[in-house]
């Protein structure tokens, strides 16, 4: 499901068991400890029936595109982006979201921080039983402005 290469750029790619990535920790490498499991209990979905990919660019400049695909068997694809905003909501700051068209597809741009950085704004897409999600290695970009690169993932996704 994830794109081999983007615009030329070849992708490194990975899928593992969900239930094979760490449950706790204090360190997060293109994905936090717990957040498969967080999410898969939010969905009602048993860790050990999901699965996990992911694909990024391999540069060391920008532009750069980090795709996480969990695939949730069973969850309907209107449950996947509310249970993933809802799991990287703050207490104290209720992000920001905006429902995009991107590449004909349904996105939701998120921001989780009143601070925003590339590590804290997110593309989102659901497809069946399939969450995407994106990140960008821009500093900073927005719903208006969609580094080509990540559109060219987003339109490489089904």
């Amino acid at each position: 499901m994830l794109p081999v290469e983007l615009d030329g750029i070849p992708l490194l790619r990975s899928s593992l068991s969900a239930s094979d990535f760490p449950a706790s920790g204090d360190m997060c490498l293109n994905i936090c400890p717990g957040e498969p499991q967080d999410l898969a209990a939010a969905l009602g979905v048993d860790i050990d029936s999901v699965d996990l990919a992911i694909a990024y660019t391999d540069v060391d400049e920008p532009p750069g595109v980090l795709i996480v695909a969990f695939r949730f068997p069973g969850a309907r694809t209107e449950q996947l982006i509310p249970a993933r905003t809802l799991a990287m909501a703050d207490p104290n700051w209720p992000g920001v979201f905006e429902n995009l068209t991107l590449g004909g597809k349904s996105v939701t741009w998120a921001s989780y921080s009143v601070f925003p950085s590339a590590g804290t704004m997110e593309y989102l897409y659901a497809v069946g039983d399939v969450l995407f999600r994106l990140n960008d290695a821009v500093e900073f970009s927005g719903p208006e402005d969609v580094p080509p690169l990540t559109l060219h993932a987003i339109e490489a996704l089904p």
